[in-house]
């Protein structure tokens, strides 16, 4: 059935709309729609790729009085990960676009634990936590069976882009050689520290482990449980920031003279040991948190801060080809964030009615530790910033940005328009002035040819005077012509007058 135009985009009102899209708590892409009030409101959100090909049209309704609303956007994961902006149909302005990057994008992340029996105790169980932090933000993928050959080999199957192995401590044989080749065509391979990596490693870390793992705050030890330090700028967990309660009692050890300049530290204890390690290998990485996935050797994984590493871990991931058991793509700008530079440079901007556009020559690069927390600026307008293949969306409107009218004016405020005059007509007195410089030309010439100012004789009278009444005659009839009762009635208009009775 065809819509008009009304129909399909709703009536437009007065009310600013705003729009901010994300993954949200249902577990799909949600556009969020803002105001600060109004009447009732329907329209379509719409979710365009790269390429600008429009991938989903859903309606929305704001009641009477409704300041925002969330209107799920239900697209399978593929086509998910293609959006890169969403709008509101027929608001032309920035505020009703929102661009996505990678940060938006959802990911497979498969879960492996070397536990035996966490049915038992499920609370206490390594992939508990990971479970829970990630199942808003990616899709899991849990292998059946507890073999940890067939649990791979069924994560591969369908095409998880993330592995993130709980307390295994040796890989080797078949499976050893299956997850370094899916590593290096781009996946990533997440894994936790326990009692079976502490008693040893493979191949398959950012670096060499020391036999042994490092108790603090037990009753044989002096130290006490180390808190955190402030993650560089150089770290995937820049700008984030650590609970002053979250604190380490137990950590497995990486040899640090075999930490060779490949490997990077994420994140350290007060004391400088290495948390959480990473390394580039081949088109993938490696990532190593130096505790267990629960609360066993801290109490990392109970605080918000362990859910926002998972989540920025998770977008390291990439897109996985059809054919091929583990062909991934780079998809992800934090694939790339421990060699990212420290500036963003602006590489495309939107303008006041939401239009890509080049930037401007006022458009300034951004920090990349604080690109997460960045408020659009003169100097810093909305759009993508930093490289071509990985951009960082910069919007003007967030996930926990409102929407409010304007204040009231002040009681002596005074309301002020632009005055506007109406064009006034030269005409008239250029031609006045043009007749005056003519009747002056003619006395000077009828001066000229009586020769009688060369001779120094004076006039006589009667000639004199009949010039000066010419010339009289001519300025009179020039003042007519250039009155507005003659330029009326020049242009074919007569004035109208009111008779007093």
């Amino acid at each position: 059935m065809n819509r008009t135009k009304a129909e399909r985009y709703g009536a437009r009102g007065s009310d600013a709309l705003g729009v901010s899209a994300g993954i949200g708590q249902s577990s799909k892409l949600d556009a969020n729609l803002k105001r600060a009030d109004g009447g009732l409101r329907e329209g379509f959100i719409h979710a365009y790729s790269a390429r600008g090909q429009r991938l989903v049209e859903t309606p929305f309704r704001l009641g009477v009085g409704e300041s925002s609303t969330t209107v799920p956007l239900d697209l399978p994961l593929e086509l998910r990960n293609q959006v890169a902006r969403v709008e509101i149909a027929g608001e032309r302005s920035a505020g009703a676009v929102s661009l996505l990057d990678a940060r938006s994008q959802w990911q497979r992340v498969a879960l492996i634990s070397g536990e035996a029996r966490e049915e038992a105790q499920p609370l206490l169980a390594p992939l508990y936590y990971i479970y829970k932090a990630l199942r808003p933000f990616a899709e899991i993928v849990e292998p059946k069976g507890s073999n940890l050959a067939a649990g791979i080999r069924d994560a591969f199957s369908q095409n998880a882009t993330v592995l993130m192995l709980a307390d295994i401590g040796t890989l080797s044989g078949d499976v050893k050689q299956r997850v370094d080749d899916w590593v290096k065509r781009g996946g990533v391979l997440v894994r936790f520290s326990g009692p079976r990596l502490e008693n040893g490693g493979d191949e398959l870390l950012p670096a060499p482990l020391r036999i042994g793992g490092r108790t603090l705050g037990g009753a044989l030890s002096w130290s006490t449980p180390q808190p955190l330090a402030s993650f560089n700028e150089t770290s995937l967990f820049a700008d984030l920031e650590v609970p002053a309660e979250v604190t380490v009692n137990r950590q497995v050890l990486a040899d640090p003279a075999q930490l060779g300049p490949d490997a990077t530290v994420w994140a350290r204890l007060k004391d400088g040991t290495p948390l959480v390690t990473a390394q580039k290998r081949g088109d993938g990485q490696i990532v190593l948190f130096h505790v267990t996935a629960n609360s066993n050797w801290s109490n990392l994984p109970l605080s918000g801060l362990f859910v926002d590493m998972l989540r920025r871990i998770a977008t390291l991931g990439g897109t996985v080809a059809a054919s091929g058991e583990a062909t991934v793509a780079d998809a992800g700008d934090a694939s790339k964030a421990p060699d990212s530079p420290a500036v963003l440079p602006p590489l495309q901007t939107l303008d006041g009615f939401g239009v890509l556009k080049s930037p401007p020559p006022t458009a300034q690069p951004i920090p990349a530790n604080k690109a997460n927390k960045m408020i659009p600026s003169l100097d810093h307008p909305p759009g993508y910033y930093g490289a071509g293949g990985s951009p960082r969306a910069i919007n003007v409107l967030g996930a926990k940005s409102t929407l409010e009218p304007l204040p009231s004016l002040p009681a002596q405020a005074q309301r002020l328009s632009y005055e506007s005059e109406g064009a006034k007509p030269l005409k008239s007195w250029l031609l006045l002035a043009a007749l005056s410089l003519l009747f002056l030309d003619i006395m000077a010439v009828i001066y000229l040819q009586r020769g009688d100012l060369r001779l120094g004789r004076p006039m006589p009278r009667a000639p004199a005077a009949t010039a000066f009444v010419v010339a009289i005659a001519g300025l009179a009839v020039a003042v007519a012509m250039a009155s507005p009762l003659h330029a009326q009635t020049f242009r074919g208009t007569t004035p109208q007058h009111t008779s007093p009775l």
